[in-house]
């Protein structure tokens, strides 16, 4: 369905003698730079005096904020605050990462130390070498020392870096191709400043690993091992629905396409959608899929027309597990690869998703979505049955996307476990083609010829 201090004090002498080796810098001292000389001094002076604040900051003892849980993920860190720390205290998800930080900033506003945790998804591959490569920009820059930290089931990896700042950054893998990484730096010189932010930060570290993101694991490598021809009839299976605002009014409609094909070993499984929408944003967009048994290997190919621009999306999953993203707006292309991608969904198979968490009475889980578009979203289930004591009580699932892209989106399912409709920022109700076709004539064509292609055995 196309629908994530304890630190030790610097004495006067040696700022003054920071001041000292800075203003010598100045090659000469004629009348002709007088002015800018003293402007320099100045310059270095409220540096010092900053510095100056910064330490007398630190040398209070650290406080740690109570443990800040990332949702559904079974992790929790806490991070500086108070005594010049300023924290949101939450994680916020940006460019694909949960990020969590915490700056210590002079009065001016200018940072001196900083604190960032950041949380990878299953869409990237963070290690101590890439996180390293991504610092070392710097010529000057340096290794200073590397090592280990075993914290309960959890092993973090750091090291100490000049560049030429202090800066210490950790990198934990965590299971199910999830990692943590945690970077301290700061600019006063002060080594033992942030070695100490680091060693309390990474030991607050907490992680759970019985939680949602296992189980999702779990049901995604029993449909795999199933295979999905025990699981999509060998006609075509087709669900409709109409796409309706808050009045219930039908604004559009989704159509998925999904079928069993014997005559392709290499991709058994074939689909189809069309997405199309007259909302505020109307858009219509249309995907030819294909897919292996097992969703060890897969194409994708979608084409989305908005009102201002027409984007084509080419989605292949090969057999090491990698994913490539190619987009082209006009004559622009962007490509992008994400590793560790067996276990990231496409969005034409949420139904059968959501039929597997009630079969299988699962009340949580967390499964990386791709969308037609080539997005990844971590995106967490939570299933609750129908009460028994209620005559018109059914199934449902609620559906929250990490990314915080949509509100929550809330499915009821039949005696079968399929979709009847759902409760979210747009509803959608189950129909068939007849009934699309009488609201919105002549636009089901596409996914009337593929329906046709694919009982041919030819889509």
């Amino acid at each position: 369905m196309v629908s994530f201090l304890l630190i030790k004090k610097v004495s006067l002498h040696k700022t003054a003698e920071f001041c000292n080796i800075l203003y010598c810098m100045n090659e000469t001292y004629d009348l002709k730079r007088f002015g800018a000389d003293k402007i320099a001094f100045l310059g270095m002076f409220v540096i010092s005096i900053l510095i100056a604040q910064f330490v007398v900051s630190i040398n209070s003892t650290l406080e740690l904020s109570e443990p800040v849980e990332l949702a559904h993920a079974g992790l929790s860190i806490s991070i500086p605050t108070g005594n010049g720390w300023q924290t949101a205290k939450q994680w916020k998800y940006e460019n694909n990462v949960f990020i969590l930080s915490s700056n210590l900033s002079t009065n001016p506003g200018l940072p001196v130390a900083a604190v960032n945790c950041r949380y990878f998804f299953t869409s990237q591959n963070m290690t101590l070498k890439t996180l390293l490569n991504q610092h070392i920009d710097d010529p000057n820059a340096a290794v200073i020392k590397t090592g280990e930290i075993q914290k309960g089931n959890v092993t973090i990896q750091w090291a100490h870096l000049e560049q030429p700042f202090s800066v210490f950054i950790g990198v934990a893998e965590l299971p199910n191709n999830r990692s943590v990484t945690i970077e301290v730096f700061q600019i006063t010189f002060e080594i033992d400043i942030v070695e100490r932010v680091f060693k309390q930060v990474t030991d607050s570290l907490d992680f759970r690993e019985d939680n949602p993101l296992k189980t999702g694991t779990e049901i995604v490598t029993d449909i795999q091992s199933k295979g999905l021809n025990t699981l999509i009839d060998t006609q075509n299976q087709m669900t409709c629905f109409f796409i309706q605002d808050s009045g219930n009014r039908n604004i559009g409609f989704n159509i998925d396409l999904l079928g069993n094909s014997t005559n392709d070993e290499q991709y058994g499984i074939r689909g189809a959608s069309q997405l199309f929408f007259t909302g505020r944003n109307p858009q219509e967009q249309l995907t030819l899929f294909q897919c292996d048994k097992n969703l060890g290997t897969y194409t994708w190919q979608s084409r989305t027309i908005t009102r201002n621009m027409q984007i084509g999306t080419k989605i292949f999953l090969n057999k090491s597990g990698t994913i490539n993203v190619a987009n082209q707006i006009y004559d622009e292309y962007d490509e992008k690869s994400y590793l560790n991608g067996s276990k990231i969904v496409p969005s034409i198979f949420l139904e059968l998703l959501i039929s597997s968490i009630v079969q299988n009475n699962v009340k949580e889980a967390v499964i990386d979505i791709i969308d037609g578009g080539g997005r990844i979203s971590p995106a967490f289930f939570s299933f609750k049955p129908a009460d028994s004591n209620s005559v018109n009580s059914s199934n449902t699932v609620t559906l929250e996307f990490l990314d915080g892209r949509t509100a929550k989106e809330l499915f009821y399912l039949d005696d079968e476990n399929r979709i009847i409709k759902t409760n979210g920022e747009y509803n959608l109700k189950r129909t068939d083609t007849d009934s699309i076709d009488k609201e919105f004539p002549g636009q089901t064509a596409f996914i009337t010829q593929q329906k046709k292609l694919l009982g041919q055995g030819e889509l």
